[in-house]
């Protein structure tokens, strides 16, 4: 590397910020913003704000932080980072990015998502850092992985034959959690045309029901999202699944082991096909997805033109939809027609 490392400030010192790599070993795998930044040579985490004191300290220490403020207009005030990544509660997301704009004005900001509470806020704030110069990414974090990435091309190669059905799993909310299955399953599947959803009054964020929603592509294709949490939250679950003609694929949340089945004729009943098991050579690589996620922030601290994997744009999409479900549920399960998406283009 020919020039000095980015300086890079992380707003919110929790469990996505710092917390989960604070008892890493030295070649472990990288799950925070913190650990992102300090693993990358492309990077020196040079300042953290975070208003829990014990927090604030840890993160510090771990990390080897000096400048570690109270506030995150401390820091802004007083630092001017040229990456900022922020890692704070849902509802201080919108805040926290004007703040930046008006405080700071960085090369490129890495957000936890969502984007904001609502599509609108979501496309106000967008368009502010576009035309301001500044890259807002939104960290869909498993489109930074390669097993993700390379279980979207086999079924877009036919893999799996005729997709017929998927269905995704997910807990604690459609906006908090939900939208991490509505951006993978844009990922993997393409745009889809419209939505019906049902259970307002189910699940186990407050003010953030976790909607059962269908999910209509075109071609006929039907992704069901379905919430786990409708009676209380008891543990995490985030899985998905895809069902072809020529077979069954499985992602568990970090993709650590892909299930792959394929069909064979049944010896017992010879009118029947089953699925049995096959190998595969994909999953295991969710713990390096950060630092794909590093270079491509290095790249664009550099060229603000780069086409982003994960553009603020992208998450408005998963915003507009989730917006379309919580409308479809209000009228008791009707369609409602997506609008036309924007694809995302680079900074000017």
């Amino acid at each position: 590397m020919n020039r000095p490392p980015w300086r890079a400030g992380l707003l919110g010192c929790g469990a996505i910020g710092s917390a989960y790599d604070e008892r890493r070993a030295p070649d472990g795998p990288v799950f925070t913003q913190a650990g992102m930044f300090s693993t990358s040579d492309a990077f020196e985490l040079a300042c953290v704000a975070e208003p829990d004191p014990r927090r604030r300290q840890a993160c510090a220490q771990v990390w080897g932080v000096e400048k570690a403020y109270a506030s995150h207009r401390e820091l802004l005030r007083h630092e001017q980072p040229q990456v900022l990544g922020v890692a704070t509660p849902d509802d201080t997301h919108e805040i926290l990015l004007e703040d930046i704009l008006d405080l700071a004005r960085p090369r490129a900001v890495f957000l936890e998502k969502p984007l904001a509470r609502s599509a609108a806020k979501a496309l106000e704030i967008g368009q502010r850092y576009e035309a301001a110069g500044v890259a807002l990414v939104v960290n869909y974090v498993r489109r930074y992985d390669e097993t993700h990435r390379r279980v979207r091309d086999f079924v877009a190669r036919g893999g799996l034959g005729r997709v017929h059905g998927v269905c995704a799993q997910y807990v604690r909310g459609l906006r908090h959690n939900g939208c991490h299955a509505v951006n993978l399953l844009r990922f993997v599947l393409g745009e889809p045309l419209r939505v019906r959803a049902v259970g307002l009054e189910q699940g186990s964020m407050p003010q953030d029901p976790s909607l059962d929603v269908r999910l209509e592509f075109p071609g006929g294709l039907v992704a069901q999202l379905v919430a786990m949490d409708r009676l209380g939250y008891c543990y995490s679950v985030f899985e998905l699944e895809i069902s072809g003609d020529a077979g069954r694929l499985r992602l568990d949340a970090t993709a650590e082991e892909v299930a792959l089945f394929r069909t064979e004729p049944s010896a017992q009943f010879p009118n029947f096909s089953r699925l049995v098991p096959a190998s595969t050579n994909m999953g295991g690589t969710y713990g390096d997805a950060l630092g794909v996620a590093a270079r491509e922030l290095d790249s664009l601290a550099t060229d603000p033109g780069l086409r982003l994997e994960n553009h603020w744009r992208e998450a408005l999409r998963d915003l507009e939809i989730i917006e379309a479900a919580m409308a479809s549920a209000m009228a008791q399960g009707a369609a409602v027609e997506l609008p036309p998406f924007t694809p995302p283009r680079p900074i000017p």
